[in-house]
């Protein structure tokens, strides 16, 4: 009976621990200016993307102000959560989204990122 009782209070805390998949429509959901607010490089607060952004938009594009070298437009697709950058490094997990923040977690070329965004006023963007 107490194997039974261990298995179960197992078993709850497996399946409640998790979290669940973030559900969006990653075109309209994404889509504006994304500012970022709060980075952290392997672990630690970095001051170096203080001024940085995402602009993503409806065609599967991504700008970013000093991510990229050039500031070259990017194509990017979702898969699983996971933002995945085409001819970069970068696959970010959208941990948390709502309608105007965003936590982005994961590889950015060999560094840990926790990126924390707020999403600007669309209707200053014409969008």
């Amino acid at each position: 009976m107490r194997k039974l009782i261990f298995a179960l209070i197992i078993f709850c805390i497996a399946t409640t621990s998790c979290k669940p998949d973030v559900k969006l429509d990653a075109k309209l959901d994404l889509a504006g200016k994304w500012n970022f607010v709060k980075a952290y490089r392997n672990q630690k607060e970095t001051k170096t993307l203080d001024s940085g952004f995402f602009v993503f938009n409806t065609k599967d594009t991504l700008v970013h102000s000093n991510l990229f070298q050039t500031g070259d437009t990017k194509k990017y697709e979702i898969s699983q959560n996971t933002i995945l950058v085409k001819d970069e490094e970068l696959n970010l997990n959208i941990d948390r989204i709502e309608q105007d923040t965003m936590v982005l977690k994961g590889k950015i070329w060999k560094f840990d990122m926790e990126l924390y965004l707020q999403r600007e006023n669309q209707d200053s963007l014409g969008m």
